[in-house]
């Protein structure tokens, strides 16, 4: 197992390193940072892909496993997506004050910013790497208790995203924090 653990996070690491490269090319040609935060959350469904194609563990579990991670990062993605693309134009407020605090070393100082991004998903993608390399038969109890506390946070997550959205689009909240529904408590 340690072996297919270290061949499949090495892959995952140059599907990574790779993907976040032309992410980091494409936002100097849109000089707009924002896109990693979308490419961040879609990579994930990528390296889930990969772990549910690859493993070597029981077929209903990596199916699970992947298709949960895809689901959580397609959503997330797609959120971010209409955020982002909707102010293409501007940069977020954080990535513009890095520009601004790097100065002329910026796209390179941003470039590892990017690639870290990456090493980040592959880190934080390592439980469904090891899930994906298990190979027993049959989901275990708290496997089946993560599927329901998975079910949960993503409908939570996604009734919060779209409080959030119905609070932005009231022109009297302009500039203010949203701090209501279930918003508050993601934030």
């Amino acid at each position: 197992m340690l072996r297919s653990m270290v061949t499949l996070g090495a892959a995952a690491t140059v599907v990574a390193f790779v993907t976040m490269s032309v992410v980091w090319m494409a936002s100097v040609k849109l000089r707009n940072a924002g896109i990693v935060d979308i490419a961040w959350s879609a990579l994930f469904a990528v390296l889930a892909l990969l772990y549910a194609l690859l493993g070597s563990g029981d077929a209903v579990r990596r199916v699970l496993a992947g298709a949960m991670m895809m689901i959580w990062s397609v959503r997330l993605a797609t959120h971010l997506w209409r955020r982002v693309v909707g102010h293409i134009g501007v940069e977020d407020g954080r990535y513009a004050k890095l520009r601004a605090a790097w100065g002329a070393g910026a796209n390179r100082k941003m470039f590892l910013f990017f690639l870290f991004q990456g090493a980040t998903n592959v880190v934080l993608s390592v439980p469904i790497l090891i899930v994906c390399l298990n190979q027993a038969p049959r989901l275990a109890a708290v496997e089946t208790a993560g599927v329901v506390l998975w079910l949960v946070a993503v409908i939570g997550e996604s009734a919060a995203d779209a409080q959030l959205r119905r609070f932005k689009a009231n022109s009297q909240n302009r500039g203010r924090v949203c701090a209501e529904g279930l918003w508050r408590y993601s934030r």
